[in-house]
């Protein structure tokens, strides 16, 4: 995953580690996570972030599933894999709910 970093100009590329290889043989159990149906799906709103600009256009979603890791969310515009999104949850009150999550697609 790659994130913005306050002090550094570009991205910082960042990796989870499951393991040591040669000679230690040491890795992590397998935690099997599952991902969870809500029981409402959450309205959220979301932009395409392009060469680390956002692209303009606002679109919308729900996100339906949670892990401790993750997510699933359906979209209004599919977008191509590994795409960089800014997504903000939605009130009931159709305003923005303060924070921004940026996963990758």
């Amino acid at each position: 995953m790659e994130v913005k970093v306050k002090g550094f100009e570009h991205p910082v590329t960042l990796y989870e580690a499951l393991g040591i290889g040669r000679p230690h043989k040491l890795y992590l159990p397998d935690t099997g996570e599952s991902i969870v149906s809500l029981a409402e799906a959450v309205p959220l709103r979301y932009e395409i972030v392009e060469a680390n600009h956002l692209g303009g256009e606002s679109y919308k979603g729900s996100l339906t599933k949670l892990s401790p890791k993750g997510a699933e969310v359906r979209l209004e515009k599919p977008v191509p894999i590994l795409s960089n999104l800014k997504m903000h949850i939605v009130g009931t009150d159709g305003q923005d709910i303060a924070g921004a999550l940026t996963p990758r697609s």
